[in-house]
């Protein structure tokens, strides 16, 4: 029974670990790295990028790690970084000379099983945006001494209104498109890329944006048609409001009863705009009144025009 219940764990747990890159720290630890770089390109040209260093182990285990860094771009300002309280003494220098930027990061950190540690870059790139005839051309080339490959996520600006993005290029494919509030993210990540001490990941992406005139046509279309139902919703709502006031009003033809300077009972109809059509008789009752009503109400429908002029 023992073994039917540890059996699977065992080979859970050795799945897991077969599936994260590694490599060997001095002492034997078993060490997975991980690059995930987060390319923002501005509309001034600039890249914003955030590259977050990641590293676990097996077990708990303090280790040094190193990393060298090289990208063809132009360092535009300084670069700050943030780390997990796990990471100790972080070392992060940099240079930018003829095109190329070098970063190197050194820190020692207390490595817990199936934990990550992180300590985020954060830099701005310059000449790797560059805009040719409308058309933005990003060239991005990174060489690091990992043996794991990195994720790269490229965000695009989304276009303003009426304005629509065109991606002309992009060397190699992305693995995934995801469409965000703000931009547009190309992820790349293993197997696309393979890395060697030598190694050199890049990236080629060709895009620009044009006028939407299909969503400026179908903008026009549904103004005109807000426009036109309007004016109609308005001139039919106030045929329908008039109608209401006039029920609402009491403004339907009427028998009014009244008594006249004599005290006798009488009754007139009104027609629905409060115009008197007719006054009745004179009557000692208000019953017979009544009576009266109702005998018009009866023979008025059947009633015949009978000219003596």
């Amino acid at each position: 029974m023992r073994a039917r219940t540890i059996t699977p764990i065992a080979i859970s747990m050795i799945v897991v670990f077969a599936l994260i890159p590694t490599s060997y720290s001095e002492n034997g630890i078993l060490i997975a790295y991980g690059d995930h770089i987060e390319l923002v390109c501005e509309d001034n040209g600039l890249i914003a990028v955030c590259h977050t260093i990641l590293e676990t182990a097996n077990i708990t285990e303090n280790v040094t790690s190193t990393s060298t860094y090289s990208i063809k771009g132009t360092l535009a300002g300084e670069v700050t970084f943030e780390y997990d309280p796990e990471i100790r003494k972080p070392d992060v220098l940099y240079k930018s000379e003829n095109g190329i930027t070098t970063i190197f990061v050194n820190f020692t950190v207390t490595l817990t099983p199936l934990r990550f540690a992180k300590l985020k870059l954060l830099y701005k790139l310059q000449d790797m945006l560059k805009n040719e005839n409308g058309t933005w051309h990003l060239r991005y080339s990174f060489n690091t001494d990992a043996i794991s490959p990195p994720e790269i996520v490229v965000k695009i600006p989304k276009p303003y209104t009426f304005r629509k993005l065109i991606v002309e290029n992009t060397v190699p494919s992305p693995h995934v498109f995801i469409e965000e509030s703000r931009y547009y993210a190309f992820v790349y990540k293993s197997p696309l890329f393979k890395f060697g001490n030598t190694s050199t990941t890049s990236i080629d992406i060709s895009y620009k944006t044009e006028w939407d005139f299909d969503a400026i046509f179908w903008w026009v279309i549904l103004t005109i048609s807000s426009v036109v139902m309007g004016v109609v919703l308005g001139y039919f709502g106030k045929r329908i409001k008039g109608r209401f006031s006039l029920r609402k009003n009491n403004q339907y033809p009427t028998f009014e009863m009244f008594k006249d300077k004599k005290g006798k009972f009488r009754f007139r109809l009104k027609a629905a705009n409060g115009e008197i059509i007719a006054t009745s008789e004179g009557y000692e009752t208000k019953q017979g009144c009544r009576k009266g009503i109702e005998a018009v109400r009866k023979n008025v429908t059947n009633a015949r025009l009978q000219d003596n002029t």
